[in-house]
């Protein structure tokens, strides 16, 4: 095993006992780092809160003492994978917590990266937003499964998106489509003219990016 696995395993584990089924850390060594977090990340829906203290060159720099971040439990994968890279001597990239996914597993699956249209105005952006309905998806539809939307969030002066959320059926695969997108920084023209195949459900995406754009065609 690499010098980098045994990092990563010694710094993503947790003591067993460490937090409570009610989400409270009873560990006191552990009840700055799990502010409020519980320890399978599915707490209300929130997944991790995560961390208070500042760090330097990579990620949570900035923090307040108390002052969690709220992540998936695969988020905590990659700044473990961060720390262990750092303690190896290599030059990680830093972890932006803008694009850690979101998943629920519900029915109908619930998936989004990026920023809300609530978080985007309170930054200040000036929006365009664009949405498709699955019932005018034909993939959907042939699966019975028309129950649903995708939703672009883009703004307004360079087209860039912001964030990308999905209500439908297989929404938690398809939010890998966008993940990629915005860690690339796309805008809403070049999402829209990614070539997906069709009928597919994936269609919604670029049915969402034309709507911020105008008009989608299907509907």
């Amino acid at each position: 095993m690499s010098l980098r696995s045994i990092l990563f395993a010694l710094l993503v584990s947790v003591p067993p006992g460490a937090i409570a089924d009610d989400c409270k850390v009873v560990d006191p060594e552990l009840q700055d780092y799990y502010k409020g977090g519980c320890r399978n990340g599915l707490a209300h829906g929130k997944g991790y809160a995560r961390g208070t203290a500042e760090y330097e060159g990579g990620f949570r720099k900035g923090l307040k003492h108390g002052q969690g971040v709220k992540t998936w439990p695969w988020g905590d994968r990659y700044e473990g994978e961060f720390v262990a890279d750092r303690l190896a001597g290599k030059q990680p990239h830093a972890v932006n917590y803008d694009l850690v996914p979101g998943a629920t597993y519900s029915d109908p699956e619930v998936a989004s990266v990026g920023l809300t249209e609530k978080a985007a105005k309170e930054r200040g952006y000036k929006l365009k937003i664009g949405t498709f309905p699955f019932s005018a998806n034909g993939k959907a539809r042939i699966l019975n499964l028309a129950e649903g939307m995708a939703k672009v969030v883009a703004e307004e002066q360079y087209d860039e998106v912001l964030g990308v959320h999905i209500v439908g059926p297989r929404a938690t695969e398809l939010i890998s489509d966008a993940c990629s997108l915005l860690r690339l920084e796309t805008t809403s023209e070049e999402m829209l003219h990614v070539m997906r195949p069709h009928p597919t459900l994936s269609e919604v995406l670029t049915e969402a990016a034309l709507g911020v754009r105008g008009k989608p065609i299907h509907i």
